[in-house]
């Protein structure tokens, strides 16, 4: 079928964000006004959040056990809307991952992080979390980029390099908010479980 034309600057246009930025230890959060973009850059997303939940990294980083740039936008466990999409998303050198599958209304949730596919950690080492040009959502500043860069916030602008996955329409928000995180880390526990150094006579340790 046809793919979905990107938002018109008239669809854009005005609107505002609204975040809760993070100022340092012991310092109030700030409620703040974004202006969004009048049109996305290539890849990009621009998805109205409907649910964000607390990861022990943000009480981290509240606490000050996590040394993050400030002022920022914590959060990165998330669920919104898609209201917007760059022009390029389904093509280029780069396509979103799972791209086709996505159309502006589409509820989702995506990775923490965004990376470039293409660096050695990306493509060899299959780390993209370890990628070399790594933005991870909810630990970066609001002045790279514009700002948006968090969940705990009326928007999120997310980055081309940022995995989306269409939810199922009984999915509960509450449920797929944390599943980039929280779930993901346990998937990734068990996948680790199947490599070779690994077997039935080996010991383990369950945490959690």
């Amino acid at each position: 079928g046809a793919c979905p034309s990107a938002p018109s600057r008239q669809q854009i246009r005005g609107k505002t964000a609204v975040a809760a930025v993070f100022h340092g230890v012991g310092k109030p959060h700030e409620l703040r006004e974004f202006k969004l973009p009048d049109r996305l850059r290539e890849g990009e997303l621009l998805v109205r959040l409907e649910c964000a939940t607390i990861c022990g990294s943000d009480l981290h980083t509240v606490d000050g056990k996590r040394n993050e740039p400030t002022p920022l936008v914590l959060g990165h466990e998330g669920v919104g809307v898609i209201e917007g999409m760059g022009s390029d998303i389904f093509s280029g050198d780069r396509p979103r991952k799972g791209a086709w599958k996505i159309k502006e209304g589409d509820r989702i949730t995506f990775s923490v992080a965004d990376s470039c596919g293409i660096c050695p950690e990306c493509t060899l080492h299959k780390l993209p979390q370890k990628c070399v040009s790594l933005m991870k959502y909810g630990h970066t500043s609001i002045h790279d980029g514009l700002g948006l860069n968090g969940t705990y916030a009326t928007h999120i602008l997310l980055r081309r390099g940022t995995h989306v996955v269409r939810l199922p329409s009984g999915m509960d928000s509450r449920v797929a908010s944390p599943a980039n995180c929280a779930l993901a880390t346990v998937v990734n526990s068990l996948d680790m479980a199947r490599l070779p150094r690994f077997g039935s006579n080996n010991s383990a340790i369950v945490q959690g």
